[in-house]
Formats: C-alpha cells, sequence, structure tokens
C-alpha cells in the first residue's frame, strides 16, 4: 500500500479538495481499493465523505495518534493507496508524521502568503527525509505571479503538472459529496484532475525504476 499525506503550514491551501479529488480520480482510474483518512480535527474531508453517496472511495477514521497503526491494518487489509489529510500545523515534531508516507504533496495557491509559509515548512520536510512534490491550486494560468510562484517552488522540488486551475466546478462539486470527475466527467476539470493523478502515480514508478537501476 502507498500512504499518501496531503500537507501544508497554511490554511486554505487547499488540502482537503485535492484529497478529494485524487483519491475519487486514483479509485476512477482502477488503482484501488482507495481509503481516506482526515487526521485534522476541523475534519473537512470527513464532512465531505459524510455527504458522499457512493461508497467508494472507502474512509477510515484515524488521528495523528493511530495513524501508523491505522497504515498498517489498511495494509494488511488489502489497501492499495491511502490518502491522508492533515490540519494545518506542520511543525518539527509533525515530522514523524510525514516520516509514514510514501509520499507527501503539498498544495499550495500562487500567493506571497503561500510562499512564505513554505519557508517554515521546508524543513520540516527536508527533516522528515519522505519525497515530496508542489501542486498549483486556483490557479489562473495567465498571471504572472503563476509563473513567479511555479520558477520558485522548483528551486525546492518537482512541481507536478497539470495545476488545478480556479474553476467553478471544484467547490460545486465537493457540496455533496462528489468530485468533477462525477459532475462533469468530461470536462476539462475532470480531465485535469485525472491527468494530476497519472502524474502523482509515476512518481512511485519513478521511484521503484531508481531502485532497480540501484541494484
Amino acid at each position: 500500500m502507498k500512504t499518501i499525506i496531503v500537507a501544508n503550514q497554511k490554511g486554505g491551501s487547499g488540502k482537503s479538495t485535492l484529497v478529494a479529488h485524487l483519491a475519487v480520480a486514483a479509485e476512477l482510474a482502477g488503482d484501488g481499493p482507495v481509503i481516506i483518512t482526515d487526521t485534522d480535527p476541523q475534519g473537512s474531508t470527513a464532512d465531505w465523505y459524510n455527504a458522499r453517496e457512493n461508497e467508494l472511495p472507502g474512509y477510515a477514521p484515524a488521528t495523528v495518534a493511530t495513524l501508523g497503526a491505522k497504515i498498517t491494518a489498511l495494509q494488511e487489509a488489502g489497501a492499495a493507496l491511502l490518502f491522508v489529510d492533515t490540519a494545518p500545523a506542520i511543525n518539527e515534531q509533525n515530522a514523524d508524521l510525514l516520516r509514514l508516507a510514501d509520499l507527501v504533496i503539498v498544495p499550495l495557491c500562487a500567493s506571497p502568503n503561500d510562499l512564505r509559509a513554505l519557508s517554515k515548512m521546508l524543513p520540516v520536510l527536508q527533516a522528515a527525509g519522505t519525497p515530496f512534490v508542489f501542486v498549483l491550486m486556483r490557479v489562473n494560468p495567465q498571471a504572472r505571479l503563476t509563473m513567479q510562484t511555479a520558477m520558485t517552488l522548483s528551486e525546492h522540488g518537482v512541481v507536478l503538472q497539470p495545476p488545478i486551475r480556479e474553476r467553478v466546478s471544484y467547490p460545486t462539486s465537493l457540496i455533496d459529496g462528489r468530485t468533477v470527475q462525477e459532475i462533469e466527467p468530461n470536462g476539462p476539470a475532470a480531465q485535469e484532475v485525472a491527468e494530476l493523478w497519472q502524474n502523482v502515480k509515476r512518481r512511485f514508478d519513478t521511484k521503484t525504476n531508481s531502485r532497480k537501476k540501484g541494484k
């Protein structure tokens, strides 16, 4: 089982939106069984799941303290992927949480505030030693700040493509526990999310191939 933790020091970065959409995209792509958990006391992802009619992906409650045991149990139960939403409070003590992941995804908006918050989170990511990538959220592709943010992020790690654009369909789909792939399966947002999931999945393939070459 692969554990993907979505984390950011700053609130409002799109963590819950990304967890929900990538988990559903993975399930629709046939990469399940997929499980979601929400360690954020605010419970935005848990609330989204409670509003959802479709039972896939699955949901398993966990806290920061119980996540390690939950990962072991889910792996033994045959889960293929676990997506973990987190609270916007990452500090040095939370590096242990990030070490439980096979990949950490850091969503950010193209804003100076998000970049300032990242400067505080980078040491924690580096201390954890877990592979991490960035995903730009609520992007206006025409804005100069978008390109500047992407260039700044690329100095610190991989910026996955495509970015998640600013679209009404994202918050609209979440209202009743769905995602853009479920409300507009042929729309541009659905294609965006499906492509992003494939690029997330390739991070594991790249890691596996690198280990093979090193042998």
